[in-house]
């Protein structure tokens, strides 16, 4: 339950909160992923998109690490996640029933699974959980549980974390404006926590 950073989504100019309003999910996305002692150690960017999202994670200098693609897929969501290169290093597909079983689909969850180059499911999840209705009806809030298990490099590690982030603002984000959306338009921030006693993060 320790807190392991934030993401903070920042202002390119004065339209910032124009920007949230008028282009909703779609709009260009800078986001900075802020240790426990304020410094940047991440930066995802993903530019004005229609269809199909395509994400950036860099260095603070600028450095690419690697790359989150949303791919056309008729029934599911369906991304490619790429290193520095451009090459692939795996794919993430959501579920058929959207929660792991019957009960979590009807609850609301979504569950993606981390496939390897060969299409084979891993170890490693991203987990969307619906908080109930008061939560939605009232906040824009969601939480989402990243399981990171195998031998995956830092930078890989980083780039599924970021497709968490492209999950959430291409498919559920401001999906049904809530009355604190609907209130403010702006985006506070996102807290990450983990615990350090397993591979989950």
């Amino acid at each position: 339950g320790g807190v392991l950073g934030d993401l903070a989504e920042r202002d390119r100019n004065s339209l910032g909160a124009l920007s949230r309003n008028l282009l909703g999910s779609r709009r260009h996305l800078i986001l900075d992923l802020i240790d426990p002692k304020g410094q940047v150690i991440a930066v995802l960017e993903r530019p004005y998109f229609w269809f199909f999202s395509s994400l950036r994670v860099t260095s603070p200098d600028g450095r690419t690490l690697g790359h989150v693609e949303r791919l056309l897929s008729l029934r599911r969501s369906h991304y490619r996640l790429s290193d520095a290169s451009g090459s692939p290093f795996g794919s993430l597909k959501s579920s058929w029933l959207g929660g792991g079983n019957l009960r979590e689909a009807i609850l609301g969850n979504q569950n993606y699974f981390v496939a390897d180059t060969n299409g084979t499911e891993t170890e490693s999840s991203i987990t969307r959980q619906f908080n109930g209705i008061v939560s939605r009806t009232f906040t824009d809030e969601d939480t989402y549980f990243v399981s990171l298990r195998g031998n995956w490099t830092p930078e890989q590690r980083l780039v599924i974390l970021a497709a968490s982030i492209s999950i959430d603002f291409d498919s559920f984000e401001n999906r049904t404006p809530s009355v604190a959306t609907r209130a403010s338009g702006l985006l506070g921030g996102i807290s990450i926590f983990g615990n350090s006693d397993s591979d989950d993060s």
